[in-house]
């Protein structure tokens, strides 16, 4: 497993692709990382500051109910980007789910023309 490979992958993300419905998100929050959210700012704006965007990802990374590409591009947000802990997070679940990484990672295959 190439963790610099997945870094790269993690600092093309946009924080868009981080996005998960309000509803859900604040299921997923705990409610220290809910609290920790600016108040006066819309919803949007939340996953712009920055602010959700950790929180959303490592809430995404404890809850093993969500899907793995979903699972992966947080891991990948926070290799690139991610506190020490957040570093460490990601890296175990890169570990964890090494064949998910690896099918992530790697180009889909060329697909041929009937002809």
């Amino acid at each position: 497993m190439n963790l610099s490979q997945i870094q790269d992958y993690g600092r093309r993300l946009r924080v868009g692709d981080l996005t998960t419905p309000k509803k859900e998100c604040t299921q997923l929050l705990t409610p220290e990382e809910v609290a920790a959210l600016p108040k006066k700012h819309h919803w949007k704006d939340w996953t712009a500051s920055g602010g959700l965007s950790h929180a959303l990802a490592r809430a995404v990374l404890r809850h093993d109910h969500h899907d793995k590409a979903q699972q992966f591009r947080a891991a990948a947000f926070l290799l690139a980007c991610g506190s020490r802990h957040e570093l460490g997070m990601a890296q175990l679940w890169c570990e964890q789910h090494a064949a998910d990484v690896e099918r992530f990672l790697s180009p889909a295959p060329a697909q041929t023309r009937a002809a």
